[in-house]
């Protein structure tokens, strides 16, 4: 607190002593409020002059006679004054972070006699920024969260050019009903001060290795495919499931799941073309039950899997999801996308290494997930994946 105060300060005299030397140029001073410019707060750019500032911006506004202020707007919202951000030569403020409803593209300020004073500036509202959704395979009338900022009265567009009703929206967070028609793509978000296009696909169809639909396991461990209980975030997904009572437990019954690409009829080959640096493993996934112990190993090995060696091998860098550790137990409120960039592939199965990397395309031919590792509550697991690609990042 002490180091804002002071940097404040410094401003407040950097300021007043520019508001001074204009005053000092004045034959008279009749009284009358009058701003001469208004600037960057840093002292470095004094001569940093603005016409607007972003929301939330703190600014420096340098006159005379502005010490009686009482009230100051920008648009149509009320900024906050701090009687020891003004002088009469200067006011520090910050700028409203709410947007206005009406636009004017002036700063009004008030005095307690009554006078008003107005000045042209602008307050930049960004345009939408879309960063995340809660999941990216949702039936047509499902309801899906998208995070990001300024959802200023927003209107979403789904792929297929349908717009979505919006059930709630915050400035950094929309929950809309997905609607009918919607197909595979980027998604927008527009507001009166802009449009963004989402950097994932909704429904993504690229790069799917297992949808378990069309797209099955094959070899050791297919996996138990199912519909139901739960539903399905698109059709058929695979359930891990099975108990984990001390670490290590070797539970590959039903907590693994194979991919082998020669088992599969798949070509020789890797299971997705690209350099593993420019891409994303992403899969729909279901927690039904508290998960707290064993870690989700997602491993590529080669396309003929020789041996199934794959799981307690050394060399071979997989992923790690483990969700659970951070509070000690984790679980969804149904179907959420989980994005694990290729780069995170670093880990031995034990996490004594993270230096490892994906040998690209030799040992790029089948996929296993099993659930193993360390333990510290037993767990009856049930999670359910679906939709498993690789895509760019």
């Amino acid at each position: 607190m002490k180091t804002i105060s002071h940097h404040i300060l410094l401003l407040l005299i950097t300021v007043l002593f520019a508001g001074a030397l204009i005053t000092s140029c004045d034959d008279e001073d009749d009284g009358t409020p009058v701003i001469h410019y208004v600037r960057v707060t840093n002292p470095e750019k004094s001569d940093s002059l603005l016409t607007g500032a972003y929301m939330g911006n703190l600014i420096a506004i340098v006159g005379e006679n502005l010490g009686d202020v009482q009230e100051l707007w920008f648009n149509d919202q009320q900024a906050n004054l701090i009687p020891t951000y003004i002088t009469d030569n200067a006011i520090l403020v910050t700028v409203p972070s709410s947007v206005p409803d009406e636009i004017t593209n002036t700063m009004l300020l008030i005095f307690s006699d009554g006078r008003e004073l107005l000045y042209d500036f602008s307050v930049n509202i960004p345009a939408p920024v879309l960063s995340t959704i809660s999941c990216e395979y949702v039936p047509d009338g499902g309801s899906v969260i998208l995070t990001g900022d300024y959802f200023f009265n927003p209107t979403v567009i789904f792929p297929g050019d349908v717009e979505a009703k919006i059930l709630e929206v915050t400035k950094t967070q929309l929950e809309v009903e997905v609607p009918a028609g919607a197909g595979s793509g980027p998604i927008v978000v527009k507001t009166k001060f802009g449009k963004t296009t989402s950097p994932f696909f909704f429904r993504d169809s690229r790069g799917v290795i297992l949808d378990f639909d069309t797209k099955m396991g094959a070899g050791w461990r297919p996996g138990n495919v199912q519909s139901t209980n739960p539903d399905g975030a698109s059709g058929n997904y695979v359930a891990l499931t099975g108990e984990l009572k001390a670490d290590w437990d070797w539970v590959d019954n039903y907590l693994e799941m194979d991919f082998w690409g020669q088992a599969s009829g798949n070509p020789e080959g890797p299971l997705f073309k690209g350099n593993p640096a420019d891409m994303v493993f992403k899969f729909e996934v279901n927690v039904v039950n508290d998960w707290t112990g064993g870690w989700m190993q997602l491993i590529f090995s080669p396309w003929s899997n020789d041996g199934n060696t794959v799981n307690s091998d050394e060399s071979i860098a997989r992923a790690l999801w483990r969700p659970w550790e951070e509070t000690g137990s984790f679980k969804t409120d149904g179907w959420i996308t989980v994005s694990i960039p290729l780069t995170e592939f670093k880990y031995n199965h034990t996490m004594t290494k993270d230096d490892l990397s994906l040998v690209y395309p030799d040992n790029c031919g089948s996929l296993t997930i099993f659930v193993w590792g360390l333990v510290p509550e037993p767990c009856d697991l049930l999670i359910c994946i679906d939709n498993v690609r690789i895509v760019p990042e």
